[in-house]
């Protein structure tokens, strides 16, 4: 889903709000800090996806549906809307969904290098290729795939070794993908 806000939504498609909420899924956003950058979004959104506010303006004009990936009939605006991968809107209507282990019926929530994501910090340039970014940063390993990546991670041992000197237990270091990282942190000087 590439989504908007219902405002965008309305305006770019000249439909009305009302009749928007009517007719397709709405999503009420939370304030909080999102993505990788650590946006931090204060207001209250309602958001839509982009291709359901399309298709329901085309069908208000008693045109076909969409085509699948052909954007080459919308408008500049449009378009962006759609192609707008790091919009911080994106994260706020995503939530990550528990893996279910059947071998001995427990359920897992991902475990998230911090190793990968202080690498991402460290670069002065940030131009990681996007499927790079997806790759490293968005992986959610099991616990047991975790170790097996420790082991390869020199990032994440370093800061291991950093949380060992400073007295940090293990939940420091791998569950807390979502806390901020302190600017002490990225320059190596543990202080949380």
């Amino acid at each position: 889903m590439a989504p908007t806000t219902l405002s965008t939504a309305a305006s770019t498609f000249s439909l009305s709000k009302n009749e928007i909420e009517k007719k397709i899924p709405v999503v009420t956003t939370l304030p909080g800090i999102y993505t990788i950058e650590r946006t931090e979004r204060k207001r209250i959104l309602k958001v839509v996806s982009v291709r359901k506010a399309l298709t329901l303006a085309l069908e208000k004009q008693n045109k076909a549906q969409p085509p699948g990936e052909d954007l080459t009939n919308l408008d500049k605006k449009a378009r962006d809307l759609i192609r707008h991968y790091n919009d911080p809107i994106r994260f706020m209507v995503s939530t990550p969904i528990p893996y279910l282990n059947t071998r001995d019926h427990r359920t897992e929530l991902g475990v998230w290098c911090r190793g990968c994501e202080l690498v991402w910090y460290r670069s002065s340039s940030h131009r990681w290729s996007s499927d790079c970014y997806k790759r490293v940063l968005d992986t959610a390993y099991l616990e047991e795939e975790y170790l097996r990546h420790f082991e390869k991670c020199e990032a994440a041992k370093e800061l291991w070794e950093l949380f060992i000197r400073e007295g940090k237990g293990l939940e420091h270091l791998h569950r807390g993908r979502h806390r901020e990282w302190d600017s002490r942190i990225v320059e190596g000087q543990i202080v949380i």
